[in-house]
């Protein structure tokens, strides 16, 4: 209805986006569809280098805030659909050195 359509307009985003459910830049899709069209995709990526935390790297799919009222709801969109990534605003906390026994 009018309501759920409504609520569709607020709080959905559509985007061109490539990939598939077996690649590193995911998407799933109803192959028996058709048209292939996005059912789902990662809505957080991290990149964890474990040789050097601090050149770890992150990516939000939607944006800094779930409020869909606010200027930062979908403001990470277009850098995650361009696979483009943040570093960190802090540095690593501790270490966890791990030994075979």
């Amino acid at each position: 209805g009018p309501l759920q359509a409504l609520i569709e307009r607020l709080l959905s985003r559509r985007l061109r986006a490539g990939g598939g459910q077996e690649t590193v830049n995911a998407i799933g899709f109803v192959p028996h569809g058709g048209d292939f069209t996005g059912t789902w995709a990662p809505s957080f990526r991290l990149l964890a280098d474990v040789g050097d935390p601090d050149r770890s790297r992150w990516q939000h799919m939607t944006g800094q805030s779930g409020h869909p009222g606010s200027r930062h709801y979908d403001d990470l969109l277009d850098d995650w659909l361009a696979v483009r990534s943040n570093r960190f605003g802090a540095p690593a906390l501790d270490l966890l050195r791990l030994l075979p026994a």
